[in-house]
């Protein structure tokens, strides 16, 4: 999910939270599968704390846990950090 979506959600939760009287007096109406404005700012609420959640913190923590891996494999400052090992070479 693209960063600015989170954003523009978290936004609109922070301005339901100032004008909620004004959305029940709306004209446009929330889906007919969500009763109220409430659910449906609960439900934006959810949504958000979901991508943080999972989005960025497991998805950061993968990326993080990789790289790590491959440092503890290769080297800090490997010249590449996804080659295969080299192989040791033979003396006669």
């Amino acid at each position: 999910m693209d960063i600015f979506k989170i954003v523009a959600s978290l936004t609109s939760l922070v301005k339901t939270i100032v004008s909620l009287l004004e959305m029940q007096n709306a004209a446009e109406k929330p889906p007919f599968f969500i009763p109220s404005w409430t659910a449906m700012y609960a439900l934006n609420a959810f949504i958000v704390v979901w991508v943080l959640v999972v989005g960025f913190g497991l998805g950061g923590w993968a990326s993080m846990s990789n790289f790590i891996k491959q440092v503890d494999t290769f080297g800090l400052l490997a010249k590449c950090y996804q080659c295969p090992p080299p192989t040791p070479a033979k003396h006669h």
